[in-house]
């Protein structure tokens, strides 16, 4: 399983406030399946623990939620698209 803190580097790539792009992240990570696994494992265990606040979040990705359950969700949305076939969050 990969890091949290190499999980929250590609999150800030592809999704914070100024380059919000789950699609990109989702067809690169297919390129690699084997990091593509390790980074949803990641995922996983992110929306389990929910070691993530909201200010945690606002200031790694400059998007900002008032609540911390509002990331969870947002970051279920995320998971959702890229590994359940959900709608684009």
């Amino acid at each position: 399983m990969i890091t949290l803190e190499k999980w929250h580097q590609w999150m800030h790539l592809y999704c914070q406030a100024n380059a919000f792009m789950p699609r990109s992240l989702k067809r690169d990570l297919s390129s690699n399946p084997d990091f593509m696994e390790h980074f949803r494992q990641r995922f996983e265990w992110v929306l389990q623990a929910q070691p993530i606040t909201a200010k945690e979040w606002e200031d790694r990705n400059d998007t900002s939620f008032d609540e911390d359950a509002e990331v969870h969700e947002h970051l279920q949305q995320i998971y959702d698209f890229m590994f359940r076939d959900g709608p684009h969050p």
